[in-house]
């Protein structure tokens, strides 16, 4: 798995290890408060059955999905959907739990949420049409706001947005991969907390072993969150 990441974004350290409790959580400036969602593992669909269609690629397309899902890798996801949409061709009309057009959609959400002018060029060049087109529009866009931040960063200047901690509080079993802005920092263990400095946050995604899925955004200018994720089996979960 990726080792923590030192980006431009999202730097420092993602300390885990710290037991969290209810004292963590009250004592904070900004608190937001998260009940997973519950989502079907990638892995548990069986393509071939669903579609009607044999092919050796569909019996490991589950798994290279959620791989690609928790390594936060655009392209691989976009690949997955091509080969899902191959399949599809051939499934008479067929569909299954999981579609290639959800699955672009996500690559594509993901990329710009990284800002990443390559990672939506490479896109543009795995598609066709007006969706290849849109794509390279994007990552013009794109490459024209990592020139900005470029440019700020030299300058010293700093973002209107989350600059300072963000604390996260696990209230779950689960162990959960954290993301900022598409970017994967690290795991924090059941019930236990971790703190990073943020520049520049927009979304925060927490991916648990068992399916479950915690998400929000952040808007306006803070200097610390403390963001607790609920267990979904929480007696006060609603």
């Amino acid at each position: 798995m990726q080792k923590l990441l030192s980006l431009s974004m999202v730097a420092v350290l993602f300390a885990m290890a710290s037991i969290a409790s209810a004292d963590d959580a009250t004592t904070q400036k900004t608190k937001l408060e998260t009940d997973a969602e519950t989502q079907t593992p990638p892995s548990s669909i069986d393509f071939g059955r669903e579609l009607g269609v044999s092919l050796q690629a569909l019996s490991h397309l589950g798994r290279s999905i959620e791989d690609a899902q928790e390594e936060a890798d655009p392209i691989c996801i976009a690949s997955a959907a091509n080969i899902l949409a191959v399949a599809e061709s051939l499934s008479d009309g067929k569909k299954a739990s999981l579609t290639s057009e959800q699955l672009w959609d996500e690559a594509i959400l993901l990329a710009e949420m990284r800002k990443s002018s390559t990672e939506l060029a490479a896109l543009a060049k795995m598609t066709s049409g007006e969706k290849a087109a849109d794509l390279m529009e994007r990552s013009e866009s794109a490459k024209t706001g990592e020139q900005a931040a470029a440019k700020a960063d030299e300058a010293g200047e700093t973002s209107r947005e989350l600059d300072g901690d963000l604390h996260v509080i696990n209230r779950s079993h689960d162990w959960v991969r954290i993301y900022v802005d598409g970017r994967y920092l690290g795991r924090i263990g059941p019930h236990q907390s971790g703190e990073v400095h943020l520049h520049d946050a927009h979304h925060l995604v927490g991916r648990g072993q068992y399916g479950h899925y915690w998400h929000e955004d952040i808007h306006g200018h803070r200097h610390h969150y403390d963001w607790v994720l609920r267990d979904p089996h929480d007696p006060h979960h609603h």
